[in-house]
C-alpha cells in the first residue's frame, strides 16, 4: 500500500503489532501531529495535535517534525519544540494524551530533532543545545522528572542516546560536538 501523509516531517515510522506511528507538522496551522496508521492497509486511524505553536527557526533541510516517536507497546512518546521549551508527551494507542511535560529549554538555529529512548520505567531525552544543555529522564507513568543532568560544553547535537550493558553495567552513551559522554541511565550520573 501507499498513502499520502498530511503535512511534512522527517521522523521515521515506528511499528508495534498492527500499528504504525509517525509524526508530521502542518505549516498552515502550526500544528505538530502524531499519526497512527493501520500497518496492514495504510489507513489513517487517528491523528492528534500534540502542539500548536509558532514554528521554530530551522535549517531548510530540517523539518518541524524530525524526531522519531518511540513506544513500549502501550504508550507512544513524542518530542517537539514550543518556542524554546522542550515538549515530551505520551499517548495511548487510541490517541488519548496521557501526559505532557516541559522538562527544559532548548536553543538551536538548526531546528529540533531529539528522539526519546526508553530505559526501564523512564523516557530519556538528550538535549544538547546552545541554551540549557541537559539529559533528562521522565517517568513513563506521569511524565514527572526522575532525574535531570546538566551537561558540560553547551553545544549542538541531535543524536539519540544509545543505552547498552557495557563493562558490566548499564551505560547511556551520548555523542556531542565536543565529547562522547557515558551516563548511568538509572540515576543520570556521569560515568
Amino acid at each position: 500500500w501507499k498513502k499520502a501523509v498530511p503535512g511534512e516531517g522527517h521522523s521515521s515510522p515506528i511499528i508495534w503489532g498492527d500499528r504504525l506511528f509517525l509524526t508530521t507538522a502542518l505549516k498552515e496551522t502550526q500544528e505538530r501531529l502524531l499519526l497512527s496508521f493501520d500497518r496492514r492497509t495504510g489507513d489513517l486511524l487517528w491523528q492528534q495535535a500534540v502542539l500548536k505553536a509558532p514554528l521554530e527557526a530551522k535549517n531548510n533541510e530540517n523539518s518541524f517534525a524530525s524526531a522519531t516517536p518511540t513506544t513500549d507497546g502501550e504508550k507512544v512518546y513524542v518530542t517537539f519544540l514550543d518556542g524554546d521549551e522542550v515538549v515530551v508527551a505520551a499517548y495511548d494507542f487510541s490517541g488519548k494524551q496521557l501526559w505532557l511535560a516541559r522538562p527544559g529549554k532548548f536553543k538551536n538555529q538548526w531546528g529540533f530533532s531529539h528522539t526519546p529512548v526508553l530505559f526501564e520505567d523512564k523516557v530519556v531525552v538528550a538535549l544538547y543545545s546552545k541554551g540549557e544543555n541537559f539529559v533528562v529522564a521522565l517517568s513513563r507513568v506521569d511524565g514527572k522528572t526522575v532525574w535531570k543532568t546538566l551537561a558540560e560544553n553547551p553545544t549542538q547535537s541531535f543524536s539519540p542516546p544509545l543505552i547498552r550493558e557495557m563493562a558490566g553495567r548499564p551505560q547511556m552513551i551520548v555523542p556531542g560536538n565536543k565529547a562522547v559522554t557515558s551516563y548511568n541511565p538509572t540515576t543520570g550520573k556521569m560515568l
